[in-house]
């Protein structure tokens, strides 16, 4: 039967994504300027930090009717 993770590790892990997302996210905002001008290739050809922002709901979905 394979090991499973405490709670309290699960939990850990879990906060810890959330913080690097939120750290990752205020970095980019500061640094990078909004489009493809500041993107950075993380993997060329396939994975790029780019500054966006959705001004819809999700998937942008009611996109510019939203307050």
């Amino acid at each position: 039967m394979p090991k499973r993770l405490s709670p309290t590790a699960f939990y850990t892990i879990g906060r810890g994504v959330a913080l690097l997302d939120q750290a990752v996210k205020a970095l980019v905002i500061r640094t990078l300027p909004e489009g493809n001008a500041g993107s950075i290739p993380l993997w060329p050809g396939v994975f790029h930090l780019t500054h966006v922002h959705n001004r819809g709901a999700a998937f942008s979905i009611l996109e510019g009717r939203l307050g």
